[in-house]
């Protein structure tokens, strides 16, 4: 049901912001936001309960549907009601459409009668949904907002009063894969997908799925063929190149993540992968000079750390110590010094150089000097070292 008290918000281009605007308050709406870009509108909307919302197909930093996966992603968002406006509405978009449960879309032309034509048309629905629709948008927001247990009783609730539903099979497979029930979720959409095969939604959680059950090399054929086909599907994107990185996959990773964030250029997701990636091809430098403007020394310290450990897992150590000696070089802080001092002292250990190691270890212990790893670490390996 549309509450033309609500606050209703346009995310739109320039005039068009304000054509949408007039038109909403010819309709009835008093308390309306506009905006030009994702991030401004985004940002208001987290700050601020919107229920209608009108958005542009495409605006100047990205699709318009990032916007709507950006607020059921934030927690807050689940039951508003979108129109989505603009020239045409690809197949990509309308598989999405119906994994985030959007039913309207107003084409050109933009005159008064048309938009006021659609607005009553919505008003009537939202006023009387279909039952299925009603039920799957009261789960989307128990799951949006991680109450997995109430999803799963209007689900149980839902098929008791209407039947199956290939909707609910998907959604009750999202709940299993969050309550850590892979092999459940894994049934249900063996079913939808015999029956849909072609699925974007059903098929990108069989890639969380295989995730799951640690399947990476077959997640990785599912998510690539979609990251081609959907390529305004953050979480895709995200999953694909995560993957690609984890299974050396390195320069299709940069591909991904560099989609990701071209229509999400603040996607913090984008931009941590996008850094591992430049440590790995030796960039380390160019990444501390890029999260010095954005990040404190924590969080830098925190992901170069991260970094280091990814390069020690695949056997390089020489370029996860200079990670971490690059690090050391923008930290003053004794709690960041002893802890990648041990990192290096640890790593020269396992290469086999411990008098080297013992200097770092001893440098860690100088920094902390309650540090019983770094200290034990040291006992160990001082007599050889000698």
């Amino acid at each position: 049901m549309i509450n033309k008290t609500s606050k209703a918000l346009v995310c739109a281009n320039g005039d068009q912001a304000n054509i949408f605007k007039n038109f909403l308050v010819t309709f009835g709406f008093e308390d309306i936001e506009t905006f030009g870009t994702i991030d401004d509108a985004y940002e208001y909307a987290t700050r601020h309960q919107c229920e209608f919302f009108v958005t542009a197909l495409s605006l100047p930093d990205g699709p318009g549907v990032v916007l709507l996966q950006k607020l059921r992603a934030c927690g807050n968002y689940g039951l508003e009601t979108h129109m989505f406006v603009g020239d045409e509405v690809d197949n990509s978009e309308i598989s999405l459409f119906y994994q985030y449960d959007i039913h309207y879309v107003l084409k050109l032309p933009f005159t008064e009668e048309r938009f006021l034509t659609k607005m009553k048309f919505i008003e009537e629905r939202e006023s009387n949904l279909p039952p299925i629709d009603a039920v799957v948008r009261d789960v989307h927001a128990a799951i949006y907002t991680k109450v997995y247990d109430m999803a799963e009783f209007i689900i149980q609730q839902g098929q008791k009063d209407h039947g199956d539903h290939d909707k609910f099979d998907i959604l009750m497979s999202e709940i299993h894969l969050e309550k850590g029930e892979n092999e459940k979720a894994k049934v249900l959409l063996s079913g939808v997908l015999e029956k849909n095969p072609d699925s974007l939604w059903a098929r990108s959680l069989l890639a969380k799925y295989l995730l799951a059950t640690d399947n990476k090399e077959d997640a990785k054929v599912i998510l690539d063929e979609l990251a081609e086909g959907y390529p305004h599907h953050m979480n895709v994107l995200e999953n694909a190149g995560v993957t690609n990185f984890d299974l050396g996959f390195v320069e299709l990773a940069e591909k991904q993540v560099a989609a990701l964030a071209n229509i999400d250029h603040t996607n913090e997701h984008a931009f941590e992968l996008g850094t591992k990636i430049k440590v790995i091809k030796g960039e380390v430098t160019d990444c501390l000079d890029d999260l010095k403007k954005t990040h404190s020394e924590k969080e830098i310290v925190s992901i170069m750390n991260s970094c280091g450990i990814e390069l020690a897992k695949k056997g390089k150590r020489d370029e996860a110590n200079r990670v971490y000696e690059e690090t050391l070089s923008i930290t003053e802080n004794p709690e960041f010094q002893a802890k990648l001092h041990y990192n290096i002292g640890l790593n020269l250990v396992k290469m086999g150089q411990e008098k080297e190691a013992c200097t770092h270890l001893e440098k860690a212990l100088k920094a902390k000097p309650d540090f019983k790893k770094a200290k034990h670490l040291l006992d160990e390996h001082k007599k050889s070292a000698a």
